[in-house]
């Protein structure tokens, strides 16, 4: 498979799970309920997870994107200096998410009346997971930004080499 698609088609994980994980840790400690806490911990751990195949897959795609005649060269280096920074703080943040599940592995708490379970962490530790999971997705949001401008703010589109003809237009469909 082409490089450049195949971490076209990974990247989106990392970014998605980043910022739907300091979604959930923010909602998970406004609500105060162990199963949304739950959640966001593992939405940060899964985030973790696809962070470094997506900038292996970057690092492959950039030797394919310096053949192309519409990326300009050195247009990358913005984007791969975000994505390792992105990438070490989501290690860190799901490394520290993944302590916080295993933390709670064992706690029972029975309430009274079919209520549902409070959060077992200690405040430090819900502390240091929402300011990993914030800085995850601010993170790599600048890096999934700064890469979107490898193509989408590239002076080059706007004309195209010498000698390069538009292919033609496909036939019209009658109503």
């Amino acid at each position: 498979m082409d490089p450049i698609m195949t971490h076209l088609r990974i990247n989106h994980f990392p970014i998605v799970l980043g910022v739907l994980g300091a979604g959930a840790t923010v909602v998970a400690l406004i609500w105060r309920r162990r199963a949304a806490w739950r959640y966001a911990l593992i939405t940060l751990i899964l985030a973790a997870l696809t962070a470094y195949p997506a900038v292996f897959t970057g690092t492959q795609a950039e030797d394919e994107t310096r053949k192309h005649w519409f990326v300009e060269r050195g247009s990358w280096h913005d984007h791969e200096e975000a994505a390792e920074l992105a990438m070490w703080i989501m290690l860190a943040t799901g490394a520290v998410a993944a302590f916080a599940l295993w933390r709670e592995r064992g706690y029972q708490r029975i309430d009274r009346g079919n209520q549902p379970q409070r959060i077992a962490a200690p405040l430090w530790l819900q502390g240091v997971v929402a300011l990993g999971a914030l800085a995850s997705a601010a993170a790599i949001a600048r890096a999934g930004f700064e890469g979107g401008k490898i193509t989408h703010d590239n002076k080059n589109l706007l004309t195209p080499p010498p000698g390069w003809v538009a292919p033609p237009a496909p036939p019209r469909r009658a109503p």
